[in-house]
């Protein structure tokens, strides 16, 4: 059995077609299913989101006198 991703059956259909009726059999798969070692690590939308306001909030809300200098009038809204 020979196995060839759903875009490789595409670009090359006729060529694999033709090993079918040689009776080869073909078989092709979307391998973008499996599963993708850096899923571990993805985070939800609503986490990045989080995070990120997090993040600028601490930036705003610091006593650094460099960025307050900077934006004189910044707030993060709640």
């Amino acid at each position: 059995m020979l196995i060839v991703s759903s875009g490789e059956f595409r670009a090359n259909q006729k060529a694999y077609l033709d090993k079918v009726d040689d009776g080869q059999e073909v078989r092709a798969e979307d391998f973008a299913k499996e599963p993708d070692e850096y899923l571990e690590r993805a985070i939800s939308g609503e986490e990045f989101k989080r995070r990120v306001l997090t993040h600028v909030r601490e930036l705003f809300n610091t006593s650094d006198a460099t960025r307050m200098k900077m934006y004189p009038n910044a707030r993060v809204a709640e």
